[in-house]
């Protein structure tokens, strides 16, 4: 495993120490879960974003979806 050092500004410091000790955890075990379930969010939004651009360019949408992606584009 890698070590990574982040600065935090005074208030989310005492946030995730608050949060860790009340789950009874380390900060580092719930930044990294905090971390994991951020990326996964981007990565999902970026998938749909290249998805509906697909769809967009190629004009084939996925079944159920063209209804809301014309809602969307307006």
């Amino acid at each position: 495993m890698r070590t990574l050092s982040v600065r935090l500004p005074d208030g989310l410091h005492a946030r995730l120490t608050a949060v860790a000790r009340q789950r009874r955890t380390s900060k580092s075990a719930l930044a990294r879960k905090a971390l994991e379930a951020v990326l996964h969010e981007l990565g999902k939004a970026y998938e749909e974003t290249l998805a509906r651009y697909a769809a967009r360019l190629t004009g084939v949408y996925p079944k159920g979806s063209l209804r809301a992606l014309r809602r969307e584009w307006r």
